[in-house]
């Protein structure tokens, strides 16, 4: 299939959307960092003709309740402290 034919269910069933409530991403999140073992998350809060307001609402909410979840992970705070490593500031 291609991404054009796949309706919101079919990509978030797929994990390739993370979308919902801060308690639901946080773990889609975790439960893909599991899986695949990636140590950087790169999210866009902006697509389509979404609005300004909207994607920065996303974007505090994600900083507000999202982050500090994710930083308390011990599987993200590894992956922070070898990131930190590698960039010689540790």
């Amino acid at each position: 299939l291609f991404l054009t034919e796949m309706d919101y269910d079919k990509l978030a069933e797929a994990g390739m959307i993370i979308a919902g409530s801060p308690e639901s991403v946080v773990e889609q999140i975790l439960s893909q960092q599991k899986e695949i073992g990636f140590g950087t998350f790169v999210g866009e809060f902006r697509f389509g003709n979404m609005p300004h307001h909207l994607a920065k609402r996303s974007m505090e909410l994600f900083a507000r309740e999202v982050m500090p979840q994710l930083k308390s992970e011990s599987r993200v705070e590894s992956a922070t402290s070898t990131a930190a490593l590698v960039a010689g500031k540790i």
